[in-house]
């Protein structure tokens, strides 16, 4: 079933234009209605895809959404925007390889180690969990919108392409939190502080 625009938009001219038209597409068998998905499938954009996902997803927890919303708009910012369509592997291959060497050459705390031992952060752990983030959203996006290309971010994968990071097992020992309280305390960004205090 296909709809045209109501008489009360269109004249019956119109109407009758639009329907002729609308035959033509099925005598050389083109399905209208998939079309339009099509079209609408080229439109979403990548902040469009992460609010569905986290309106979508019903257990979803409140620290997934604070994360993926925080990486999406620190990292991919430039990206939120543009339609999936327009995201292409390479632009993810490049992407990736950006933000650890943007994180590398301005890391956020200039003591990097986090009174933990851990050596000095080089951005690899940012993009992967960015690229993590952004893999899930648009295999979401893909779930609901078939039409919608191959997800890019398989890339990273296909290639072999993701940073080697040895995720931490330590934590913060006892006589060590003051001191990291207080670095905390001093983080210029209320967001950042607020979500380290969270976790």
């Amino acid at each position: 079933r296909i709809k045209i625009d109501k008489l009360s938009i269109i004249t019956p001219d119109q109407a009758r234009n639009q329907a002729q038209q609308l035959l033509a597409e099925m005598g050389r068998g083109v399905n209208p209605n998939e079309r339009k998905r099509k079209e609408r499938a080229q439109q979403i954009t990548l902040n469009e895809a992460l609010e569905s996902y986290k309106t979508t997803r019903k257990t979803l927890s409140e620290k997934t959404k604070y994360e993926y919303t925080r990486l999406f708009n620190r990292y991919l910012v430039d990206w939120l925007n543009k339609p999936l369509t327009s995201i292409t592997p390479d632009k993810v291959a490049k992407k990736h390889t950006q933000i650890a060497k943007r994180v590398r050459e301005n890391p956020r705390y200039k003591n990097s180690a986090h009174f933990s031992g851990s050596t000095k952060a080089t951005g690899e752990s940012a993009a992967n969990d960015t690229f993590r983030a952004m893999k899930t959203v648009y295999n979401h996006a893909l779930a609901v919108n078939e039409t919608l290309p191959a997800n890019p971010v398989k890339r990273l994968s296909a290639t072999k392409a993701w940073y080697p990071v040895n995720r931490r097992t330590g934590h913060i020992k006892p006589n060590d939190l003051k001191p990291w309280l207080t670095a905390i305390s001093r983080t210029p960004n209320d967001t950042q502080r607020d979500y380290a205090l969270l976790v």
